[in-house]
């Protein structure tokens, strides 16, 4: 059989397993899931403040604020296009996506163009 149908036949199967609720199939995928998402990417701010010119101090409220606003924003379904994930199932949602397809596909429009970002 030739690669790409093999490859094709193997992903079909794999849908068809988790789709159809083979216990075994679903409970393998949605282990590996947890495995390696698991609690999810999160962020750590580490500014340079010599480079910015800011105080030690400010540096590290800055930094537990950016911290403060991506939970924010993580937690809730407002980091979903379709509002429908938070940050988290929207990372399990990929892998698996990734896991029975071989491939992942995510479009981010720039939603913030509008806003003004700017440090001056």
């Amino acid at each position: 059989m030739h690669r790409a149908r093999l490859g094709h036949l193997l992903r079909q199967r794999s849908r068809d397993l988790y789709m159809g609720g083979a216990l075994v199939a679903v409970g393998a995928i949605k282990t590996m899931r947890t495995n390696v998402v698991g609690a999810g990417l999160t962020v750590k701010p580490s500014i340079e403040n010599s480079i910015l010119g800011l105080p030690p101090e400010k540096a590290d409220e800055w930094q537990r604020q950016a911290q403060r606003e991506f939970a924010l924003w993580a937690g809730t379904v407002d980091c979903d296009l379709a509002r429908k994930n938070n940050f988290v199932e929207l990372q399990q949602l990929a892998f698996l996506s990734w896991l029975m397809n071989s491939c992942l596909l995510c479009n981010s429009p720039n939603l913030y163009a509008s806003r003004d970002f700017s440090t001056a």
